[in-house]
């Protein structure tokens, strides 16, 4: 049985991603709902030219309940397996 997950709604809404194909997000916060890794994030906040996945520290799989927070909001999400919720 999965646990379910309930947070506040922000102004962007939220979004649960599951597949891999590029998806356009607006959120401040990724919830990792199952062990995830990521191929590509963009985070609107991190300064030009720096890769935002490194700039979160994120070189491997996320394990589920982590939280990753934007630094300005995350606009653009891949992944590579895994699923996560974006608020």
């Amino acid at each position: 049985m999965q646990d379910e997950y309930y947070v506040r709604p922000s102004k962007y809404g939220s979004v649960k991603i599951t597949g891999t194909g590029l998806t356009t997000i607006e959120g401040h916060v990724i919830l990792v709902l199952t062990d995830a890794t990521f191929a590509s994030l963009v985070d609107d906040g991190v300064v030009a030219g720096t890769n935002p996945l490194t700039w979160h520290g994120i070189s491997g799989p996320q394990l589920e309940g982590e939280e990753i927070h934007a630094r300005g909001k995350f606009t653009q999400l891949q992944l590579s397996a895994g699923s996560v919720l974006v608020y």
